[in-house]
């Protein structure tokens, strides 16, 4: 393992073999029984980090990360605790929440990472005969942000699958989703960055808005970088509701009205629709961007109906993260088809963007 990693490929060693003998002895932490295969006294790094096996507690995880500081890893970097996603699954959701609520110290911080073995039942329960047909992604996005964020934001009684996902948040499940102890990261920096909010697959292909390709397609080569936040909308009430609109082809989870105008560019669009009783927030990438004198940003938009409304970029500077700096971009007239609207950024040279969203201010009607 040594001799691999040494020529920089990365290696987790599952918490099994026990040192120095390599029978296997499940420890469910990180001790002298198992340290060895990734911090070897004599011959240093053996392997990156550790799968913790299922069966820990609290006082377990908080003594791993101790062992861990003891001889100079960082837990966080290689120390995993192990949770059972696919054994456990929605219907037993509870007892993965009660495993990963005992990583957390009495402060809320987390002793150490989280591995989850078996994330990929949010398509495979929903059996052979659904998980490849268009009709019925719409669960598997549902159930993936229930995973990852604690709430699909579906309603009861929209789905025909065997066990009980949706969640609008509220349930005393106790499950708060992976987010909730994985702090926001972001490869977006430097000084440019676009998006189309494509997924990486689709029902159709669209170039400027116009459709070219009919047919289904898939390629994660394509796929833009997608939102940090899904979703983070503030609203006093009635909080807009975000989606990826694929098209009338598409079938939407129930909860959704808008009109589907597909993609811009690849095979969809970020579409926010609902009742606009108030100004709406919505948070939509972490960011660490440089704002020169020249800088500008190009959003391409597609309004269906005029009102009173306005749209702007909702922008967190690094130097001030408690405040939304609001920057005007359209006022509420339909666009007739797709438009693209440029604001210049140059009364923010030298600052740094940390949050990248946009704000839709309601009017008087």
């Amino acid at each position: 393992m040594k001799q691999i990693v040494d020529q920089g490929i990365y290696i987790q060693w599952y918490d099994s073999a026990t040192y120095p003998g390599g029978g296997v002895g499940y420890q469910d932490m990180f001790n002298g029984s198992n340290s060895p295969y990734v911090q070897d006294t004599d011959k240093g790094k053996i392997s990156d980090s550790i799968f913790l096996n299922y069966w820990f507690s609290g006082n377990m995880l908080k003594d791993s990360a101790a062992h861990a500081e003891s001889f100079g890893i960082d837990p966080k970097y290689a120390v995993f605790a192990g949770i059972e996603s696919g054994q456990k699954k929605f219907d037993s959701i509870g007892s993965n929440a009660g495993y990963m609520n005992v990583n957390l110290d009495d402060t809320g911080k987390p002793y150490v990472s989280l591995a989850a073995l078996g994330t990929d039942f949010v398509s495979r329960e929903l059996g052979y005969d659904k998980k490849v047909y268009p009709k019925y992604q719409n669960q598997v996005f549902d159930r993936e942000r229930r995973l990852w964020t604690g709430s699909s934001t579906g309603e009861k009684g929209t789905t025909d699958i065997a066990d009980n996902y949706i969640d609008d948040g509220t349930s005393n499940d106790g499950w708060k989703g992976f987010a909730s102890q994985i702090a926001e990261c972001s490869v977006v920096g430097g000084s440019m960055f676009s998006t189309s909010f494509n997924t990486g697959h689709g029902l159709e292909w669209r170039d400027g808005g116009e459709r070219t390709i009919d047919q289904q397609w898939g390629n994660i080569n394509l796929q833009d970088i997608l939102p940090t936040w899904q979703w983070w909308i503030d609203a006093d009430s009635d909080p807009l509701q975000a989606d990826f609109d694929y098209g009338k082809d598409y079938e939407a989870v129930p909860r959704f009205k808008y009109t589907k105008v597909g993609g811009y560019e690849g095979g969809d669009s970020l579409v926010l629709s609902g009742k606009l009783s108030n100004d709406n927030t919505i948070r939509l990438y972490k960011t660490d961007l440089d704002v020169a004198a020249g800088s500008k940003i190009d959003l391409t938009y597609n309004k269906l109906n005029s009102d009173d409304s306005k749209l702007q970029l909702g922008l967190i500077l690094a130097d001030d993260p408690e405040t939304v700096v609001p920057v005007d971009v359209t006022d509420g007239s339909a666009g007739n088809g797709w438009k693209t609207a440029s604001v210049d950024l140059s009364q923010y040279a030298g600052k740094k963007i940390a949050t990248l969203g946009l704000i839709v201010k309601a009017g008087a009607d």
